[in-house]
Protein backbone atom coordinates (compact mmCIF):
# COMPACT_ATOMS: atom_id res chain seq x y z
CA UNK A 1 0.00 0.00 0.00
CA UNK A 2 2.66 2.42 1.16
CA UNK A 3 4.58 1.43 -1.93
CA UNK A 4 1.32 2.30 -4.33
CA UNK A 5 0.65 5.88 -2.47
CA UNK A 6 3.93 6.71 -3.58
CA UNK A 7 3.92 6.00 -7.11
CA UNK A 8 0.56 7.62 -7.40
CA UNK A 9 2.20 10.98 -5.33
CA UNK A 10 5.06 10.58 -7.73
CA UNK A 11 2.98 10.81 -10.45
CA UNK A 12 0.80 13.59 -9.42
CA UNK A 13 4.11 15.96 -8.69
CA UNK A 14 4.81 14.80 -12.50
CA UNK A 15 1.76 16.05 -13.26
CA UNK A 16 1.76 19.29 -11.00
CA UNK A 17 5.50 19.93 -12.94
CA UNK A 18 4.50 19.74 -16.34
CA UNK A 19 1.74 22.05 -15.51
CA UNK A 20 3.99 24.48 -14.06
CA UNK A 21 6.66 24.04 -17.29
CA UNK A 22 3.36 24.60 -19.38
CA UNK A 23 2.60 27.68 -17.72
CA UNK A 24 5.68 29.00 -17.81
CA UNK A 25 6.28 28.57 -21.36
CA UNK A 26 2.75 30.58 -21.86
CA UNK A 27 4.03 33.21 -19.69
CA UNK A 28 7.63 33.42 -21.68
CA UNK A 29 5.81 33.78 -24.90
CA UNK A 30 3.29 35.99 -23.65
CA UNK A 31 6.40 38.23 -22.29
CA UNK A 32 8.51 38.04 -25.39
CA UNK A 33 5.53 38.97 -27.42
CA UNK A 34 4.99 42.15 -25.55
CA UNK A 35 8.41 43.21 -25.28
CA UNK A 36 9.00 42.91 -28.77
CA UNK A 37 5.61 44.85 -29.91
CA UNK A 38 4.46 41.00 -31.77
CA UNK A 39 1.60 40.96 -29.01
CA UNK A 40 -1.26 41.38 -31.38
CA UNK A 41 0.40 38.47 -33.98
CA UNK A 42 1.83 36.08 -31.30
CA UNK A 43 -0.84 36.15 -28.74
CA UNK A 44 -3.89 33.91 -29.25
CA UNK A 45 -7.10 36.12 -28.50
CA UNK A 46 -10.62 33.88 -27.70
CA UNK A 47 -13.97 34.97 -28.25
CA UNK A 48 -17.50 33.75 -26.85
CA UNK A 49 -20.83 34.77 -28.61
CA UNK A 50 -23.78 34.44 -27.13
CA UNK A 51 -26.17 32.98 -29.83
CA UNK A 52 -30.11 33.81 -30.03
CA UNK A 53 -30.51 29.74 -29.28
CA UNK A 54 -28.40 30.28 -26.33
CA UNK A 55 -25.44 28.64 -27.35
CA UNK A 56 -22.63 30.03 -26.93
CA UNK A 57 -20.34 30.50 -29.82
CA UNK A 58 -16.62 30.27 -29.28
CA UNK A 59 -13.17 30.45 -30.89
CA UNK A 60 -9.74 32.15 -31.60
CA UNK A 61 -9.83 35.57 -33.08
CA UNK A 62 -7.38 36.26 -36.57
CA UNK A 63 -6.16 38.46 -37.80
CA UNK A 64 -9.25 38.90 -40.49
CA UNK A 65 -12.60 38.89 -39.40
CA UNK A 66 -14.16 35.93 -39.86
CA UNK A 67 -17.99 34.16 -39.93
CA UNK A 68 -18.96 31.73 -36.91
CA UNK A 69 -21.78 29.04 -37.19
CA UNK A 70 -23.37 28.12 -34.27
CA UNK A 71 -23.06 24.41 -33.92
CA UNK A 72 -27.00 24.07 -32.19
CA UNK A 73 -29.01 26.23 -34.96
CA UNK A 74 -26.46 26.56 -37.51
CA UNK A 75 -26.96 30.66 -37.47
CA UNK A 76 -23.89 32.88 -38.62
CA UNK A 77 -21.81 35.42 -36.34
CA UNK A 78 -19.46 37.94 -37.72
CA UNK A 79 -16.69 37.94 -35.29
CA UNK A 80 -14.04 40.65 -34.97
CA UNK A 81 -10.26 40.25 -35.76
CA UNK A 82 -7.52 40.73 -33.30
CA UNK A 83 -7.62 44.54 -31.59
CA UNK A 84 -4.21 45.62 -33.16
CA UNK A 85 -4.63 48.97 -30.77
CA UNK A 86 -3.66 49.26 -27.43
CA UNK A 87 -5.69 48.98 -24.71
CA UNK A 88 -8.06 51.51 -23.66
CA UNK A 89 -10.82 52.42 -20.77
CA UNK A 90 -13.68 50.27 -22.67
CA UNK A 91 -11.76 48.13 -25.18
CA UNK A 92 -8.92 45.56 -23.63
CA UNK A 93 -6.00 44.81 -25.85
CA UNK A 94 -2.85 42.65 -25.59
CA UNK A 95 -1.00 45.21 -27.42
CA UNK A 96 1.81 47.67 -25.25
CA UNK A 97 1.96 51.01 -26.79
CA UNK A 98 4.54 53.80 -25.55
CA UNK A 99 8.01 53.47 -24.88
CA UNK A 100 10.61 50.49 -24.85
CA UNK A 101 10.46 50.92 -21.13
CA UNK A 102 6.57 50.79 -21.22
CA UNK A 103 7.05 47.25 -23.19
CA UNK A 104 9.56 46.15 -20.76
CA UNK A 105 7.28 46.62 -17.52
CA UNK A 106 4.48 44.84 -19.21
CA UNK A 107 6.34 42.22 -20.10
CA UNK A 108 7.84 41.92 -16.51
CA UNK A 109 4.52 41.65 -15.14
CA UNK A 110 3.85 38.25 -16.98
CA UNK A 111 6.51 36.38 -15.49
CA UNK A 112 5.33 37.74 -11.60
CA UNK A 113 3.66 34.97 -10.17
CA UNK A 114 -0.32 35.71 -9.91
CA UNK A 115 -0.19 37.92 -12.68
CA UNK A 116 -3.85 39.26 -13.53
CA UNK A 117 -2.20 39.42 -16.87
CA UNK A 118 -1.54 35.66 -17.28
CA UNK A 119 -3.22 33.70 -19.27
CA UNK A 120 -6.01 31.97 -17.68
CA UNK A 121 -6.48 27.78 -17.45
CA UNK A 122 -9.50 26.01 -18.53
CA UNK A 123 -12.11 24.82 -15.80
CA UNK A 124 -11.30 21.77 -16.59
CA UNK A 125 -7.86 21.66 -15.90
CA UNK A 126 -8.44 23.94 -12.64
CA UNK A 127 -10.61 20.89 -11.42
CA UNK A 128 -8.33 18.29 -12.45
CA UNK A 129 -5.65 19.93 -10.70
CA UNK A 130 -7.46 19.83 -7.69
CA UNK A 131 -8.56 16.56 -7.75
CA UNK A 132 -4.49 15.45 -7.96
CA UNK A 133 -4.00 17.68 -5.29
CA UNK A 134 -7.18 15.83 -2.86
CA UNK A 135 -5.77 12.44 -4.29
CA UNK A 136 -1.95 13.48 -3.18
CA UNK A 137 -2.85 14.33 -0.05
CA UNK A 138 -4.56 11.13 0.46
CA UNK A 139 -1.87 9.18 -0.91
CA UNK A 140 0.95 10.93 0.99
CA UNK A 141 -1.08 10.32 4.78
CA UNK A 142 0.33 7.82 7.30
CA UNK A 143 0.09 4.65 6.78
CA UNK A 144 -2.38 3.84 9.17
CA UNK A 145 -5.18 6.06 6.91
CA UNK A 146 -3.64 3.97 4.00
CA UNK A 147 -4.68 0.71 5.30
CA UNK A 148 -8.57 1.32 5.43
CA UNK A 149 -11.14 -0.46 3.71
CA UNK A 150 -11.49 -0.27 -0.22
CA UNK A 151 -15.28 0.93 0.33
CA UNK A 152 -13.59 4.41 2.37
CA UNK A 153 -11.45 5.16 -0.04
CA UNK A 154 -14.18 4.73 -3.03
CA UNK A 155 -16.29 7.29 -1.23
CA UNK A 156 -12.95 10.08 -0.90
CA UNK A 157 -12.67 9.23 -4.45
CA UNK A 158 -16.25 10.22 -5.05
CA UNK A 159 -15.92 13.36 -3.06
CA UNK A 160 -12.88 14.01 -5.22
CA UNK A 161 -14.93 13.64 -8.20
CA UNK A 162 -17.42 15.71 -6.81
CA UNK A 163 -15.42 18.59 -6.06
CA UNK A 164 -14.25 18.73 -9.94
CA UNK A 165 -17.43 17.94 -11.35
CA UNK A 166 -18.88 20.97 -9.61
CA UNK A 167 -16.07 23.47 -10.87
CA UNK A 168 -16.21 22.09 -14.60
CA UNK A 169 -19.67 22.03 -14.57
CA UNK A 170 -20.05 18.25 -14.74
CA UNK A 171 -23.56 17.55 -13.57
CA UNK A 172 -24.16 14.68 -15.04
CA UNK A 173 -21.06 13.14 -13.26
CA UNK A 174 -22.26 14.59 -9.88
CA UNK A 175 -26.18 12.74 -10.75
CA UNK A 176 -24.07 9.32 -11.02
CA UNK A 177 -22.14 9.81 -7.73
CA UNK A 178 -25.41 10.33 -6.05
CA UNK A 179 -28.11 7.80 -7.61
CA UNK A 180 -27.10 5.67 -4.92
CA UNK A 181 -28.37 8.71 -2.62
CA UNK A 182 -31.18 9.34 -3.64
CA UNK A 183 -34.71 7.61 -5.17
CA UNK A 184 -35.00 7.35 -8.72
CA UNK A 185 -37.72 9.52 -8.92
CA UNK A 186 -36.00 12.40 -7.73
CA UNK A 187 -34.08 12.50 -10.64
CA UNK A 188 -34.46 15.82 -12.66
CA UNK A 189 -35.66 15.60 -16.37
CA UNK A 190 -32.81 15.29 -19.13
CA UNK A 191 -32.55 18.35 -21.18
CA UNK A 192 -33.21 17.92 -24.71
CA UNK A 193 -30.79 18.22 -27.23
CA UNK A 194 -30.70 20.98 -29.57
CA UNK A 195 -31.47 19.55 -33.30
CA UNK A 196 -29.12 22.07 -35.94
CA UNK A 197 -31.81 23.96 -37.83
CA UNK A 198 -30.70 25.67 -41.08
CA UNK A 199 -29.82 29.50 -41.27
CA UNK A 200 -32.27 31.92 -41.73
CA UNK A 201 -32.15 35.21 -43.52
CA UNK A 202 -32.24 38.70 -42.18
CA UNK A 203 -32.63 41.01 -44.74
CA UNK A 204 -32.50 44.08 -42.85
CA UNK A 205 -29.73 42.92 -40.75
CA UNK A 206 -27.40 41.96 -44.17
CA UNK A 207 -29.15 45.06 -45.40
CA UNK A 208 -27.45 46.72 -42.09
CA UNK A 209 -23.97 45.19 -41.70
CA UNK A 210 -23.54 45.78 -45.78
CA UNK A 211 -24.86 49.48 -45.99
CA UNK A 212 -22.61 50.34 -43.04
CA UNK A 213 -21.94 54.39 -42.73
CA UNK A 214 -18.39 53.82 -43.38
CA UNK A 215 -18.91 52.15 -46.67
CA UNK A 216 -21.50 54.62 -47.59
CA UNK A 217 -19.00 57.32 -47.11
CA UNK A 218 -16.22 55.63 -48.72
CA UNK A 219 -18.93 54.86 -51.65
CA UNK A 220 -19.48 58.39 -51.74
CA UNK A 221 -16.00 59.53 -51.47
CA UNK A 222 -14.83 57.22 -54.61
CA UNK A 223 -18.05 58.28 -56.67
CA UNK A 224 -16.90 62.38 -56.13
CA UNK A 225 -13.62 61.22 -57.26
CA UNK A 226 -14.56 59.43 -59.91
CA UNK A 227 -16.79 62.04 -60.76
CA UNK A 228 -13.98 64.42 -60.50
CA UNK A 229 -11.36 62.90 -62.55
CA UNK A 230 -14.08 62.18 -64.96
CA UNK A 231 -15.11 65.91 -65.62
CA UNK A 232 -11.39 66.72 -65.57
CA UNK A 233 -10.41 64.14 -68.34
CA UNK A 234 -13.66 65.47 -70.63
CA UNK A 235 -12.42 69.17 -69.75
CA UNK A 236 -8.87 68.46 -71.31
CA UNK A 237 -10.47 66.20 -74.49
CA UNK A 238 -12.59 68.90 -75.48
CA UNK A 239 -10.42 71.91 -74.89
CA UNK A 240 -7.75 69.28 -77.03
CA UNK A 241 -10.46 68.59 -79.52
CA UNK A 242 -11.07 72.66 -80.16
CA UNK A 243 -7.35 73.14 -80.59
CA UNK A 244 -7.12 70.83 -82.94
CA UNK A 245 -10.11 71.57 -84.95
CA UNK A 246 -8.49 75.20 -85.02
CA UNK A 247 -4.95 73.74 -86.15
CA UNK A 248 -6.38 71.77 -89.04
CA UNK A 249 -9.05 74.66 -90.47
CA UNK A 250 -5.55 76.51 -90.72
CA UNK A 251 -3.88 73.39 -92.25
CA UNK A 252 -6.88 72.72 -94.60
CA UNK A 253 -6.79 76.56 -95.65
CA UNK A 254 -3.67 76.31 -96.39
CA UNK A 255 -3.50 73.13 -98.38
CA UNK A 256 -6.62 74.00 -100.50
CA UNK A 257 -5.13 77.23 -101.43
CA UNK A 258 -1.58 75.72 -102.44
CA UNK A 259 -3.65 72.79 -104.38
CA UNK A 260 -1.91 69.98 -101.97
CA UNK A 261 -5.16 67.68 -101.81
CA UNK A 262 -2.84 65.03 -99.74
CA UNK A 263 -2.15 67.52 -97.18
CA UNK A 264 -5.90 68.95 -97.70
CA UNK A 265 -7.49 65.07 -96.63
CA UNK A 266 -5.40 64.68 -93.82
CA UNK A 267 -6.16 68.46 -92.60
CA UNK A 268 -10.13 67.70 -92.91
CA UNK A 269 -9.70 64.20 -91.35
CA UNK A 270 -8.66 65.47 -88.03
CA UNK A 271 -11.08 68.66 -88.34
CA UNK A 272 -14.03 66.06 -88.73
CA UNK A 273 -12.66 64.28 -85.79
CA UNK A 274 -12.47 67.12 -83.70
CA UNK A 275 -16.02 68.16 -84.65
CA UNK A 276 -16.99 64.66 -83.63
CA UNK A 277 -15.81 64.80 -80.41
CA UNK A 278 -17.08 68.34 -80.02
CA UNK A 279 -20.53 67.36 -81.25
CA UNK A 280 -20.71 69.69 -83.62
CA UNK A 281 -23.41 69.50 -86.54
CA UNK A 282 -23.52 73.31 -87.64
CA UNK A 283 -23.30 74.01 -91.28
CA UNK A 284 -19.82 74.68 -91.26
CA UNK A 285 -18.59 71.31 -90.19
CA UNK A 286 -21.44 69.73 -92.70
CA UNK A 287 -19.27 71.88 -95.20
CA UNK A 288 -16.15 70.51 -94.48
CA UNK A 289 -17.41 67.23 -94.49
CA UNK A 290 -18.61 67.65 -97.90
CA UNK A 291 -15.13 68.47 -98.80
CA UNK A 292 -13.38 65.53 -97.33
CA UNK A 293 -16.04 63.12 -99.59
CA UNK A 294 -14.86 65.12 -102.59
CA UNK A 295 -11.26 65.36 -101.50
CA UNK A 296 -11.03 61.68 -101.06
CA UNK A 297 -12.88 60.95 -104.24
CA UNK A 298 -10.66 63.07 -106.37
CA UNK A 299 -7.42 61.53 -104.50
CA UNK A 300 -8.63 58.25 -105.30
CA UNK A 301 -10.15 58.43 -108.59
CA UNK A 302 -10.98 55.13 -110.21
CA UNK A 303 -8.67 53.94 -113.18
CA UNK A 304 -11.39 52.37 -114.65
CA UNK A 305 -13.72 53.33 -117.56
CA UNK A 306 -17.67 52.31 -116.61
CA UNK A 307 -18.35 51.86 -121.17
CA UNK A 308 -15.24 50.49 -121.57
CA UNK A 309 -15.39 47.13 -118.85
CA UNK A 310 -19.33 46.86 -119.63
CA UNK A 311 -18.09 46.33 -123.16
CA UNK A 312 -15.74 44.19 -122.73
CA UNK A 313 -18.32 41.89 -121.11
CA UNK A 314 -20.25 41.88 -124.86
CA UNK A 315 -19.06 38.74 -127.08
CA UNK A 316 -19.04 38.95 -130.83
CA UNK A 317 -22.93 38.98 -132.18
CA UNK A 318 -23.63 40.63 -128.90
CA UNK A 319 -24.08 37.87 -126.77
CA UNK A 320 -23.06 37.99 -122.98
CA UNK A 321 -20.15 36.85 -121.78
CA UNK A 322 -21.45 35.10 -117.77
CA UNK A 323 -18.65 35.23 -116.37
CA UNK A 324 -17.08 38.59 -117.21
CA UNK A 325 -20.80 39.52 -116.06
CA UNK A 326 -20.43 37.88 -112.83
CA UNK A 327 -17.05 40.01 -111.99
CA UNK A 328 -18.10 43.22 -113.25
CA UNK A 329 -19.45 44.63 -110.01
CA UNK A 330 -16.02 43.33 -108.00
CA UNK A 331 -14.26 45.87 -110.92
CA UNK A 332 -16.44 48.66 -110.59
CA UNK A 333 -16.81 49.41 -107.18
CA UNK A 334 -12.83 50.25 -106.80
CA UNK A 335 -12.78 53.91 -106.80
CA UNK A 336 -14.54 56.65 -107.32
CA UNK A 337 -16.26 58.30 -110.24
CA UNK A 338 -17.11 61.88 -111.23
CA UNK A 339 -19.88 62.49 -112.90
CA UNK A 340 -21.17 66.05 -114.50
CA UNK A 341 -24.99 65.70 -115.80
CA UNK A 342 -28.71 66.06 -115.25
CA UNK A 343 -30.29 64.20 -112.81
CA UNK A 344 -33.76 62.94 -112.59
CA UNK A 345 -35.85 62.78 -110.05
CA UNK A 346 -37.74 59.05 -110.55
CA UNK A 347 -39.79 58.66 -107.23
CA UNK A 348 -38.98 61.77 -104.60
CA UNK A 349 -40.46 59.91 -101.72
CA UNK A 350 -37.92 57.06 -102.02
CA UNK A 351 -35.38 59.55 -103.20
CA UNK A 352 -34.82 57.77 -105.95
CA UNK A 353 -33.10 59.51 -109.23
CA UNK A 354 -31.16 58.68 -111.98
CA UNK A 355 -28.71 59.95 -114.16
CA UNK A 356 -29.48 61.65 -117.15
CA UNK A 357 -26.41 59.47 -119.74
CA UNK A 358 -28.07 57.85 -122.43
CA UNK A 359 -25.36 54.89 -122.94
CA UNK A 360 -25.66 52.24 -125.03
CA UNK A 361 -22.81 48.75 -124.49
CA UNK A 362 -23.33 46.61 -127.34
CA UNK A 363 -27.18 47.54 -128.24
CA UNK A 364 -27.80 47.54 -124.48
CA UNK A 365 -29.01 50.48 -122.45
CA UNK A 366 -26.96 51.61 -119.24
CA UNK A 367 -29.41 52.69 -116.38
CA UNK A 368 -27.25 54.02 -113.60
CA UNK A 369 -29.43 55.65 -110.63
CA UNK A 370 -28.98 55.93 -106.62
CA UNK A 371 -31.52 56.34 -103.88
CA UNK A 372 -29.65 59.38 -102.73
CA UNK A 373 -31.94 62.56 -100.86
CA UNK A 374 -28.64 64.52 -101.08
CA UNK A 375 -29.03 64.21 -104.98
CA UNK A 376 -32.81 64.63 -104.87
CA UNK A 377 -33.00 67.59 -102.80
CA UNK A 378 -29.59 68.97 -105.36
CA UNK A 379 -32.03 67.99 -108.43
CA UNK A 380 -34.92 69.87 -106.63
CA UNK A 381 -33.39 72.75 -106.11
CA UNK A 382 -30.89 72.98 -108.90
CA UNK A 383 -33.44 72.47 -111.66
CA UNK A 384 -32.45 72.91 -115.21
CA UNK A 385 -28.68 72.53 -115.05
CA UNK A 386 -26.07 69.44 -114.30
CA UNK A 387 -24.91 68.66 -111.57
CA UNK A 388 -21.01 68.13 -110.35
CA UNK A 389 -20.71 65.59 -108.20
CA UNK A 390 -18.60 62.23 -107.10
CA UNK A 391 -19.83 58.66 -105.86
CA UNK A 392 -18.79 54.74 -105.65
CA UNK A 393 -20.51 52.32 -107.07
CA UNK A 394 -22.65 50.01 -104.67
CA UNK A 395 -23.80 47.20 -106.97
CA UNK A 396 -23.89 46.10 -110.30
CA UNK A 397 -27.07 44.20 -112.05
CA UNK A 398 -26.26 41.99 -115.56
CA UNK A 399 -28.94 41.70 -118.25
CA UNK A 400 -31.42 38.75 -117.76
CA UNK A 401 -33.89 37.38 -119.54
CA UNK A 402 -36.50 39.75 -118.19
CA UNK A 403 -34.83 42.88 -118.22
CA UNK A 404 -31.83 43.22 -121.67
CA UNK A 405 -30.43 46.34 -119.43
CA UNK A 406 -27.31 47.62 -117.16
CA UNK A 407 -28.39 48.74 -114.26
CA UNK A 408 -25.76 50.37 -112.07
CA UNK A 409 -26.64 51.37 -108.39
CA UNK A 410 -24.36 54.09 -106.74
CA UNK A 411 -23.70 54.11 -103.18
CA UNK A 412 -25.96 57.13 -101.46
CA UNK A 413 -23.48 57.45 -98.49
CA UNK A 414 -19.82 58.36 -100.67
CA UNK A 415 -22.24 61.15 -102.64
CA UNK A 416 -20.90 64.55 -102.58
CA UNK A 417 -21.48 67.89 -104.07
CA UNK A 418 -18.13 69.40 -105.95
CA UNK A 419 -17.80 72.73 -104.33
CA UNK A 420 -14.11 73.61 -105.02
CA UNK A 421 -12.29 75.03 -108.07
CA UNK A 422 -9.26 73.42 -107.32
CA UNK A 423 -10.70 69.79 -107.23
CA UNK A 424 -12.91 70.02 -110.50
CA UNK A 425 -9.42 71.72 -112.44
CA UNK A 426 -7.60 68.49 -111.12
CA UNK A 427 -10.27 66.64 -112.81
CA UNK A 428 -9.75 68.28 -116.06
CA UNK A 429 -12.36 71.08 -116.15
CA UNK A 430 -12.27 74.01 -117.39
CA UNK A 431 -12.27 76.43 -114.54
CA UNK A 432 -10.86 79.97 -115.93
CA UNK A 433 -12.56 83.35 -114.83
CA UNK A 434 -15.60 82.62 -118.18
CA UNK A 435 -15.79 79.06 -117.32
CA UNK A 436 -19.31 78.20 -116.71
CA UNK A 437 -18.05 76.04 -114.36
CA UNK A 438 -17.28 78.39 -111.78
CA UNK A 439 -21.22 79.38 -112.17
CA UNK A 440 -22.16 75.78 -111.07
CA UNK A 441 -19.89 75.28 -108.27
CA UNK A 442 -21.04 78.41 -107.05
CA UNK A 443 -24.33 77.50 -106.95
CA UNK A 444 -23.70 73.98 -105.52
CA UNK A 445 -21.70 75.70 -102.73
CA UNK A 446 -24.34 77.98 -101.88
CA UNK A 447 -27.14 74.73 -101.89
CA UNK A 448 -24.61 73.13 -99.35
CA UNK A 449 -24.35 75.86 -97.03
CA UNK A 450 -27.91 76.22 -96.37
CA UNK A 451 -28.80 72.26 -96.65
CA UNK A 452 -28.60 70.23 -93.18
CA UNK A 453 -26.39 67.04 -95.09
CA UNK A 454 -26.28 65.49 -91.36
CA UNK A 455 -30.27 65.11 -91.85
CA UNK A 456 -30.39 63.57 -94.75
CA UNK A 457 -27.66 61.08 -94.39
CA UNK A 458 -29.61 59.88 -91.22
CA UNK A 459 -32.67 59.74 -93.73
CA UNK A 460 -30.65 57.39 -95.68
CA UNK A 461 -29.55 55.19 -92.93
CA UNK A 462 -33.05 54.95 -91.95
CA UNK A 463 -34.18 54.00 -95.43
CA UNK A 464 -32.02 51.58 -96.22
CA UNK A 465 -32.46 49.60 -92.58
CA UNK A 466 -35.58 49.58 -93.12
CA UNK A 467 -35.23 47.88 -96.62
CA UNK A 468 -32.71 45.34 -95.14
CA UNK A 469 -35.04 44.45 -92.94
CA UNK A 470 -37.60 43.84 -95.00
CA UNK A 471 -35.65 41.66 -97.14
CA UNK A 472 -34.84 39.32 -94.25
CA UNK A 473 -38.48 38.76 -93.48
Amino acid sequence: MNVRGIRIADVSKNHQLNEKMSGLTIRLHRAKAKLLGTAARDIAVPFEIACECGHRITGVRKTSSQQASCSACGSVRFVLPVNVYPSTRLVPSEVISGSFSARFLAATRELLPNSPSAPLESPEHRAGSRGDRVRQRIDETDPEENGRTTEHREAEDNVSSSVSARKTGGRAKWAEDSDTRRPQTDRPAERPVAQPSLPTLNVKRVARRTFTPFRLLMAGVLLAAGTTAWWTWNRSRLENARQSWRESMDLADTALRDGQLAELETALERAVSAASILQRADSEVQSVENLLIQTKAVNHLSAVDIVAELNSASERGGLLSQDRADTMESVLKTGWYFFDCRILVADEDRALVRLNLPLQVAGRAVDIEATSSLLTAAATSISGSSLLFVAKVESVSPPDANNDRWKITLDSESCALVTSAVHANDVGLDTSESSPVLQQLSQQQEFISVTDLFALQKTDQQRKAAEQKGKEQ
